[in-house]
């Protein structure tokens, strides 16, 4: 046998022995680091002194204040601090935010030999890198509050068939429970304890959790506390429901995760190039960095992958009922949103005078002084609105059957007021003035510089946006109100099964879920009060229930219209007709959700090859193109 040379031998303990301890130290890091995660209120608690202490250093650690309320001004921020589930401190983060604002700065100074990359990486590192962070870190929390969610209401059910109290049960969920839902029920216990009452309690939960299961369990307990009921059965169905979207959830992902996963692949391809690029051939950009023409063809690639992201990340959109993104109908609505903004804003400008004059003309006939500042503006606005008006008046329609296709529309737009359409009427009218007179006058310029083609293309541009675009403004609204739709439907559905098990009328617990989605779903609990208003008024069910239908425009809701009127022609039993649609609509939703997860590979092909398949290119050729172009210059 060959001797082994001593060394290997000495190298090979020393690699053992540092993997070893290592790992020790992972492992102790880890188990840290579970401690820490399981017993972070318990930490907290053991700290304070009092429970009011505790539920006060509690809310200040998630950016609240003493009664709940949020501290932080900024409302989207806010509403990021509260998802995250961080601990605020608003000093150490403006000096985290600067230091890295301020390392950004040197970066780039040094980097590209420019103050201007310099100024230009001190915001978007300052402030773009924290609420990066914080919103992965929302992420997380939601995944986590997904997860955890049926376990944590199946300890308060069976808590609940033991005979304790809903209190205990919550308590239980808080001490058993890890992060983050061991800790938000553990504040729940907490705030009943120090005296709120459990409604209270539930809804600043879902406040702090921000989640639609949470919403969905926060609503259940509210119906339930104001319409009586079997609790535990309450929060079976609960977690059933909860269980049936996190498998949904879960498949989706599972199904999308390849094209998702091919676009990160493709879309990191061009960074990772220049990085290899730059260690193993330094001088491929080193030379030509400094170039204007080099700069602009990076900051152009850079601004091309951008869109594509935009555009690859609303193509990978998994919720049901989501719009498809770019199209030439979407570039037409912008642009008519932009015509009539101008036109509005000239008639305001041109219309001032005189609503000025009018405004105190009526002020000395009704012998008051006349107004000042913001009322002036009101009076402004309110003639441009009046111009509007006057325009639809005169574009009335006679067409009864025309006028109702209009007006139907306007309604699934969100606007129901009976004005909406001489006003869209209106602005149909300003936005085809507007491009009329644009044509006018970009015709005759563009002619004179001899861009007869540019003249023609601007007057047809301007002539489709003033046709197409305020048609297409109000269908934009109708599918962003059709998606807040098909999301909170499978909410009302098992609401209203939740109200009938729990005793009530279909028409009283049409009103109690009305209540209870308008802060997650307002436009659909709007939709939701019309219906209650109509059946107060004595309108047949069936006749109500499909004006529901017509108004909300999606197919869910005029199939449990549909279910609704043969349900009370037929005398079967509500709650079972209720809980066998939520079952078969939540069915067809699992249906379409993997439908839209298997196409999504194709559907991000196009994007890849379109945006980051010449981004790719552009980073490899672009040195070389700048070369061989300098030398044919010589």
């Amino acid at each position: 046998m060959a001797d082994v040379d001593p060394r290997i031998v000495f190298l090979i303990l020393i690699f053992a022995a540092v993997f070893t301890a290592g790992q020790a130290v992972w492992g102790l890091v880890r188990v840290a680091g579970a401690r820490r995660k399981v017993n972070k209120r318990l930490a907290v608690a053991e700290a304070a002194g009092s429970l009011e202490t505790l539920i006060s250093e509690l809310r200040k650690q998630r950016g609240l204040d003493d009664k709940g309320e949020s501290r932080i001004v900024v409302r989207w921020f806010s509403d990021l601090v509260i998802r995250s589930g961080v601990t605020y401190d608003p000093r150490r983060w403006a000096i985290y935010a600067l230091g890295l604002a301020t390392a950004a700065f040197l970066v780039g100074f040094l980097v590209g030999k420019s103050w201007i990359f310099g100024a230009a990486a001190a915001p978007v590192v300052g402030f773009g890198l924290p609420l990066a962070w914080l919103k992965v870190k929302a992420g997380a929390r939601a995944k986590g509050i997904g997860a955890q969610l049926p376990n944590a209401l199946e300890i308060i059910v069976r808590s609940l068939e033991a005979g304790h109290p809903v209190p205990t049960a919550v308590a239980l969920v808080g001490r058993e429970m890890p992060d983050p839902l061991g800790s938000e029920f553990g504040m729940l216990a907490d705030e009943i304890a120090y005296g709120a009452t459990l409604e209270q309690g539930v809804a600043r939960l879902a406040d702090r959790c921000r989640h639609p299961d949470v919403d969905l369990f926060a609503a259940t307990i509210r119906l339930q506390e104001r319409a009586g009921g079997n609790l535990t059965g309450l929060l079976k169905m609960n977690a059933k429901a909860v269980r049936e979207r996190a498998k949904m959830r879960m498949k989706i992902k599972a199904a999308s995760s390849e094209g998702r996963a091919s676009a990160i692949i493709l879309t990191s391809a061009p960074f990772a190039v220049m990085g290899i690029l730059a260690f193993a051939s330094p001088q491929f950009y080193g030379d030509v960095i400094h170039e204007r023409f080099i700069q602009y063809g990076l900051a152009g690639l850079g601004t091309w992958m951008f869109l594509g992201n935009l555009v690859m990340r609303r193509r990978s959109d998994m919720r049901i009922g989501a719009m498809a993104p770019l199209q030439l109908q979407a570039i037409l609505t912008w642009t008519a949103v932009g015509l009539i903004t101008l036109g509005v804003g000239g008639v305001a400008l041109l219309g001032l005078r005189e609503a000025r004059l009018g405004a105190r003309r009526r002020a000395r006939l009704a012998g008051n002084t006349v107004a000042t500042g913001k009322p002036e503006r009101s009076g402004a606005v309110a003639g441009v609105v009046s111009g509007v008006m006057r325009l639809g008046d005169r574009m009335a329609i006679q067409d009864p059957a025309q006028l109702s296709t209009i007006r139907a529309m306007l309604v699934q737009a969100g606007w129901y007021s009976r004005e909406a359409v001489v006003f869209y009427l209106g602005a149909k009218a300003t936005a085809l003035a507007v491009a009329v007179v644009a044509t006018l006058f970009t015709v005759p310029w563009a002619l004179k510089g001899g861009g007869g083609m540019l003249a023609i293309c601007a007057a047809a541009l301007f002539a489709a946006a003033a046709i197409m675009g305020p048609e297409q403004v109000v269908k934009a609204r109708r599918r962003k109100l059709e998606l807040e739709y098909v999301e909170g439907f499978p909410d009302l559905l098992d609401l209203l099964v939740a109200s009938v098990e729990a005793g009530l009328s279909l028409d009283a617990a049409v009103s109690r879920v009305g209540d209870e989605m308008i802060r997650r779903y307002p436009h659909l609990a709007e939709h939701l009060k019309f219906l209650t208003l109509e059946l107060r008024a004595g309108r047949a069910r069936k006749d109500a229930w499909a004006a529901f239908a017509e108004r909300v425009g999606i197919d869910d809701a005029r199939a449990l219209a549909t279910m609704l009127r043969q349900s009370e022609e037929m005398g079967t039993s509500l709650g079972e007709t209720l809980t066998v649609f939520s079952d078969d609509m939540r069915s067809k939703r699992m249906l379409r959700a993997e439908e839209k997860a298997m196409a999504l590979p194709a559907k991000l092909m196009v994007p890849l090859i379109l945006f980051i398949f010449p981004c790719l290119m552009g980073v490899l050729i672009l040195p070389a193109a700048f070369r061989i172009a300098e030398q044919f210059a010589k």
